[in-house]
């Protein structure tokens, strides 16, 4: 295989890799924004700790993307960690105030689907995004697809909660939403570290 072949092919791959990676990001801002508005509604903190930390993956990815040929993913990584310290701090105090004094939350079916939709739509994207970025060494396609797969994991582990509250079992929904809060900082940490250990 010609250097201009393999050239226009991790071109149109590149390019394919960056259109999911968009798609992802519109995907996240859709379904956040719905979780966090039934998450207020349905007093669910679970819902409201996935749909922020939804937004705080497509903010990251954006900024990612927008600012990849720059070099500064780095700068990037710690400010979404930052962000997601400050999350973590507040869902986890807001959890065990709501398990000690027994706070039962209702959350409906519409939360249940959306975060099972997260986590298809966004698996299989990041998936194949992830495919892409291993093949050409792209960061900035790692970068995001990791945040996606992380989303889509912790709208499994959101579909799981609320159901377990939906079957009376109302701790499972403060709980689970200090899980999704420390999953998403555990994520990008990891990340970090994943991201350093290729430059070295």
């Amino acid at each position: 295989m010609s250097d201009v072949t393999l050239n226009v092919e991790r071109h149109e791959s590149i390019r394919l890799g960056v259109q999911l990676s968009l798609s992802a990001i519109v995907w996240l801002l859709f379904s956040s924004a719905i979780a966090i508005g039934l998450g207020i509604s349905e007093n669910s903190l679970l819902l409201l700790a996935f749909g922020v930390t939804g937004l705080v993956h497509a903010v990251g990815s954006t900024a990612l993307m927008t600012r990849s040929w720059h070099h500064e993913q780095d700068a990037m990584a710690s400010a979404i960690a930052l962000g997601l310290v400050a999350i973590t701090a507040v869902v986890a105090m807001e959890s065990a105030r709501r398990i000690v004094l027994g706070t039962h939350e209702n959350p409906m079916q519409a939360g249940v689907l959306i975060a099972a939709a997260s986590s298809v739509i966004l698996g299989v994207l990041a998936t194949r995004d992830l495919e892409i970025a291993n093949t050409f060494g792209n960061k900035a396609l790692f970068a995001t697809g990791w945040l996606s797969w992380t989303s889509a994991m912790l709208g499994a582990l959101t579909v799981v909660g609320a159901s377990l509250t939906m079957l009376g079992l109302w701790w499972a929904d403060p709980l689970a939403a200090a899980f999704i809060a420390a999953g998403a900082l555990t994520s990008v940490l990891l990340l970090h570290v994943e991201q350093h250990w290729r430059e070295h």
